[in-house]
Order: structure tokens, then C-alpha cells, then sequence
């Protein structure tokens, strides 16, 4: 009996707990931050860019905002040999640089939110970097480019995993 109870409790709280498979999935909305003051500020979060490795048509699973757990996959390329294309989005991989993370699997390497709108900045404005981040190096307009299409060319951009713990705000005054 006793063993009995110990499984059943084990069945219902441990394993769901351990494995997150109860966890509520909530999808965010990009919204706007208003400021009584003329100052500028910079939103800074680990977010990370995922390069396709193949070209094909693109499989979107998740939408704009979608909060997903590790190793969940995000699309899929269908490939078509022999049909490349040609490159889209080299100012954006010139600026993201080595930060981008080429992938196969397309799958979530972190919990987050999944978003199809990158700016290329990705790299540079990132925890780590805050206290070395000088205002001179920050370009004056940076603009976020929706990525989402029906086809993809090998080594570009495919969506990113942005950080939904831990948000910064970097200003200067």
C-alpha cells in the first residue's frame, strides 16, 4: 500500500516536474516601453540566430513570440538538390559576424521565445558585452527585418531563440 501510494505520487508530481511536461506555454507579444524623458535605450537579452546548413522550402512550426523549451523544433527545410538560389541577408550576417549558430536539426538549443525578426545586432548586444558596449559603437537607426519566407538559401538566417528570463535595459545619461 504504502509502495503503491509512493508510485502514484512519484507518477503525478516528481516525473512532471522533472521532465517540465505540465508547464504552461505562453506566447509574448512585443509591446512598446513609454518614457517620460527624450533618452534612448537598448533592450539587451542572450538571443541566439540559427543558420540553415541546407537550402529548401521552409516548414514554420511555431509562431512570432512562442515560448518553447529545449530541443523543441522550431521548422523544417525540405531540400530540393541542385537548387540553391541565390543569398539573401548578407548585411545582416556581416554585423551578426561568428554569433549565429549553424543547425541541421532546427532545433531549440534553450528554453525561450521563438522570433522571426532580427536586426543582425544579436551578437553585440548581449549580457556579457554591456560593460563594454560604448555608445560610439551603437549605430544611430537599427532595424529589425522579418525573416520569414517560403524558401531558404543555405547559411542564412532561419529564426532565433531570445532569453525570456533575464532582460536588460542599457542607457547612457
Amino acid at each position: 500500500m504504502v509502495l503503491a501510494a509512493g508510485l502514484l505520487y512519484g507518477a503525478i508530481y516528481l516525473v512532471p516536474g522533472v521532465t517540465g511536461a505540465l508547464q504552461k506555454t505562453e506566447i509574448v507579444h512585443y509591446g512598446e516601453i513609454k518614457v517620460s524623458q527624450g533618452m534612448t535605450y537598448y533592450i539587451v537579452r542572450n538571443e541566439k540566430v540559427y543558420l540553415s546548413e541546407r537550402s529548401g522550402d521552409i516548414n514554420y512550426y511555431y509562431e512570432e513570440g512562442a515560448q518553447v523549451r529545449r530541443g523543441t523544433r522550431i521548422l523544417e527545410v525540405t531540400s530540393h538538390p541542385g537548387e540553391a538560389g541565390e543569398r539573401s541577408f548578407e548585411d545582416i550576417l556581416e554585423r551578426l559576424g561568428g554569433s549565429a549558430v549553424p543547425s541541421t536539426s532546427f532545433n531549440s538549443e534553450n528554453h525561450g521565445l521563438v522570433s522571426y525578426h532580427i536586426d543582425g545586432y544579436e551578437g553585440f548586444f548581449n549580457p556579457e558585452a554591456i560593460p563594454s558596449i560604448k555608445r560610439e559603437d551603437i549605430p544611430e537607426r537599427i532595424t529589425l527585418e522579418n525573416i520569414t519566407r517560403k524558401r531558404v538559401v543555405a547559411g542564412e538566417p532561419l529564426y532565433k531563440i531570445c532569453d525570456h528570463t533575464k532582460w536588460y535595459i542599457l542607457g547612457w545619461v
